[in-house]
């Protein structure tokens, strides 16, 4: 039972909008900090450096990339995010 409410908890996360993620507790939106955090990244990202950066899951950022939401290049099955594409779309978010 414990295993089909955290399937649902979990795709009811990849239902709510960006928009919610990225909101700090004042509800405004954090981009500002998401740029700070940026600056000691590499240039181009791994799924795993996206979800950190914006603070969602990584099963999310995947299915924001296989939606064609955010653009990447994939190398073998490995998606890599160049920062430019990310804040493409944090600035379409916005």
């Amino acid at each position: 039972m414990k295993e089909k409410e955290t399937s649902k908890r979990n795709n009811h996360d990849l239902e709510k909008p960006l928009e919610e993620c990225l909101k700090d507790k004042d509800n405004s939106l954090s981009i500002s900090k998401i740029y700070q955090k940026l600056l000691s990244y590499p240039d181009v990202l791994t799924v795993y450096h996206v979800s950190e950066i914006i603070g969602v899951s990584t099963k999310l950022t995947y299915k924001l990339l296989n939606e064609g939401k955010l653009k990447s290049l994939k190398i073998g099955r490995a998606f890599k995010i160049p920062k430019h594409f990310l804040l493409q779309y944090l600035n379409a978010v916005n």
